[in-house]
């Protein structure tokens, strides 16, 4: 062991209707309103479920102004089982559930403090040598195996997500992301920014051993790599770009096809593994469009109220075939098998879901804009004030 010490304003109403697939896109909804509220620490960053420990954990980083804490939730009744302090600008977070183990890492120290998953207890500190600021988190479940994204240093270190051991240490010539894993091909794919004008990249390691095993140029003209997202039953992943979604080779990272959507921002994406369906989200011009993620063929489109990028985001909960598109004041829930709206929330913010459990979380904070869903991506999302967790029964 290596621990060291202590440690959607959704246009009023309507999703159009449309064929997609023998399932219609309907436009009713029922409002909540008046859901059990937890509340959390300051100014939550991130909130992941984990299915293992029947946990849902929430992050706050306590803006700089108290200490960061993980607050463990009970997935079945929202109760709060622990509160456990750590430093202070602690930003991101992962679950490697298999292993039983929750990572945060923490701006200011430059660790990785790494909690037991059953019980919420700070168990220490995973060293990773000066993270710099800004190290994101990654995790393959399978392989058992943690990647902290170090863009200062431009590296990226593979742990054990057992016991917290440097595994691998990859130095890169771009500023690398956060890591998303294909579970069925055993990659890592790992958005990296261009730096000291080199070109943007699509890094690719081995999900074991942290191996370098390729990278691929992202399309002409992005200054940025896009997020990436995967279809753990097919081996696909997909990247957003500029108006575009390109679907990637799931082991190469090659290219399979670009579809041009025709926007003026990136474009957040989610994939129900199930119905192989991709549910991408334009918030420049106001619409989500669903799209078959082999062939990237359009299937149906539904309306949002247009706003600035980075006003809406999205994730699939898997088990439950449930999406969530969340921002602008309102979380939306749709039954990605049929298309139908199942619920409207006039609550955003992060969202998670275990599996098998009744209800699910909406966090938020009661000051800033910015939202984001955990899916193993972590968005900022600025505020002051304690933050609150919305227990929610899933429909």
């Amino acid at each position: 062991m290596i621990w060291r010490g202590r440690a959607v304003v959704l246009a009023g109403a309507a999703i159009a209707a449309i064929a997609s697939g023998g399932a219609l896109w309907s436009s009713r909804a029922t409002t909540t309103a008046g859901a059990p509220v937890v509340t959390v620490g300051v100014n939550p960053v991130a909130m992941i479920a984990d299915g293992a420990s029947g946990h849902v954990f929430v992050l706050s980083s306590g803006y700089g102004i108290s200490a960061g804490v993980v607050t463990v939730l009970d997935a079945g009744t929202g109760r709060v089982i622990r509160t456990t302090p750590l430093g202070r600008f602690a930003l991101r977070m992962v679950v490697a559930g298999r292993a039983g183990r929750v990572f945060v890492s923490n701006e200011m120290s430059g660790g990785v403090d790494v909690l037991d998953a059953r019980t919420g207890r700070l168990l220490g500190v995973a060293l990773t040598g000066p993270a710099g600021p800004g190290a994101l988190l990654g995790v393959a479940q399978r392989a058992g195996r943690v990647f902290v994204s170090q863009w200062g240093p431009n590296r990226v270190a593979t742990l054990d997500a057992r016991t917290g051991r440097v595994l691998r240490t990859v130095s890169l010539a771009c500023g690398p992301q956060a890591g998303v894993a294909d579970e069925r091909t055993g990659r890592v794919f790992v958005p990296c920014d261009g730096v000291n004008g080199r070109p943007s990249r699509l890094v690719l390691l081995d999900a074991r051993s942290g191996a370098l095993v390729g990278s691929v140029a992202v399309p002409a003209g992005q200054p940025f790599a896009g997020r990436v997202c995967v279809n753990n039953r097919t081996g696909t992943a997909y990247m957003e770009g500029i108006g575009t979604v390109s679907i990637l080779d799931g082991r190469t990272g090659a290219t399979r096809r670009t579809i041009a959507l025709g926007s003026r921002s990136y474009l957040p994406m989610a994939v129900d593994d199930a119905t192989g369906r991709l549910l991408v989200v334009d918030a420049t011009q106001g619409t989500v469009r669903v799209l078959d993620g082999t062939s990237g063929r359009p299937l149906g489109s539904m309306p949002l109220a247009p706003a600035p990028y980075g006003s809406y985001d999205i994730a699939v909960d898997k088990p439950s075939q449930r999406a969530f598109i969340t921002g602008q004041g309102k979380t939306l829930v749709l039954d990605t098998r049929s298309g139908r709206q199942l619920r409207s929330i006039p609550v955003s913010g992060y969202v998670a879901v275990a599996g098998g459990a009744r209800h699910f979380f909406i966090a938020t904070a009661h000051e800033g804009q910015r939202v984001g869903l955990d899916a193993g991506l972590v968005h900022l999302h600025w505020g002051s004030d304690a933050g609150t967790v919305n227990v929610v029964d899933l429909p």
